[in-house]
C-alpha cells in the first residue's frame, strides 16, 4: 500500500524534531520501546523510538505486523 503524503507538521517533526509544533498527534499504541501516533491531518503513522530517541514514519505494512505481534 502506498504511503500518503506528509502534512507540514509531520514533515517538521520527522526531519527537524520539532515535536512542540505538532498538535494533531494522537497516541495509537505503545509497543516495547516505541510509541505509535496517528496524525489527524494526514493520517500517517508516526513512531517515537525511546532508545535512541527519534521520530520516524511507520508504513502501513509495518503497522499491521506490529498489531499482530502485540495481540
Amino acid at each position: 500500500m502506498e504511503q500518503q503524503r506528509l502534512c507540514s507538521d509531520c514533515f517538521l517533526l520527522v526531519n527537524q524534531k520539532q515535536a512542540n509544533a505538532h498538535e494533531n498527534l494522537v497516541e495509537r499504541n505503545h509497543i516495547h520501546n516505541d510509541t505509535v501516533y496517528i496524525c489527524n491531518n494526514c493520517h500517517n503513522l508516526i513512531r517515537l523510538t525511546n532508545v535512541p530517541h527519534k521520530w520516524s514514519i511507520l508504513n502501513y505494512h509495518d503497522a499491521d505486523n506490529q498489531d499482530c505481534e502485540s495481540a
